[in-house]
């Protein structure tokens, strides 16, 4: 089972005998996580909207810290071991409670596999970071989070989620977004930031996407779709090509 090469992995994770279970844990398992991401997002709505410029050794207790309620209001020396059995909880409901937290993201099996995110959670508690985790929890919370290094910015979804911008300076931490800042090179994202890519694509392949291969289509049909959908059919005068219509019907049937 994926939870016991888990813990083969990483030998603390016996953290979770040792935590009395809350009204807050359980929950993890029996809600859908968008109904998680609601409450608390209503908390810290309710809240200075500041953002959390806590410097976090990891993306996961960055993220976490941010959008969990419980997190915010916990004694600071039981903030890590609370982010621990968090991360036990979700992966176990990715094995025991698919349907809610993870086939209803619409991942794209070729890229990403549960045991792989599951393994990189664990990961995280060694204080390593994988790209799979901030794909996970863009769809987990319903955001899309944004790298930020250099002044340059990294996208990491497709998908049209509010948008929050994570910087790396010697620790990962929530921030405005500045006027300053420029799209960076995806590929160059693992060469600046300590995040380790474990996918075998980038983010542009993690969802399933709608359209079949863009082989099954001709020009007169995307045509049709792009009409259907209000895509423009021209840009700066021209005509778009083929895969330039398929690409933004595509995007917009992933979105709606």
């Amino acid at each position: 089972m994926v939870l016991e090469l888990l813990r083969e992995i990483n030998q603390d994770c016996s953290f979770t005998e040792e935590i009395q279970e809350s009204d807050y844990t359980e929950c993890v398992t029996k809600q859908n996580p968008q109904q998680h991401n609601d409450t608390a997002s209503s908390s810290n709505n309710s809240k200075n909207p500041t953002k959390n410029s806590k410097k976090h050794k990891t993306l996961v207790e960055c993220i976490i810290s941010k959008h969990d309620m419980m997190y915010q209001h916990i004694p600071h020396e039981d903030q890590k071991l609370f982010v621990q059995k968090l991360v036990n909880e979700i992966c176990s409901c990715i094995d025991e409670k698919p349907e809610n937290f993870w086939d209803n993201f619409g991942f794209n099996p070729k890229c990403m596999k549960s045991s792989v995110v599951q393994i990189a959670f664990q990961l995280a508690e060694q204080n390593k970071n994988m790209i799979s985790v901030i794909y996970y929890l863009n769809e987990y919370f319903k955001h899309h989070f944004v790298l930020v290094r250099n002044d340059k910015i990294y996208e990491t979804s497709l998908k049209n989620y509010p948008r929050e911008y994570i910087l790396y300076d010697s620790g990962f931490s929530i921030v405005e977004v500045a006027d300053t800042w420029t799209k960076g090179e995806q590929e160059q994202l693992f060469n600046v930031m300590p995040i380790t890519n474990d996918l075998p694509k980038d983010y542009r392949a993690v969802h399933k996407m709608p359209l079949q291969s863009i082989g099954k289509y001709k020009l007169p049909e995307l045509k049709g779709f792009a009409v259907e959908y209000d895509i423009p059919l021209q840009k700066n005068g021209k005509n778009k090509v083929k895969q330039e219509l398929y690409d933004e019907i595509n995007l917009y049937k992933l979105n709606h």
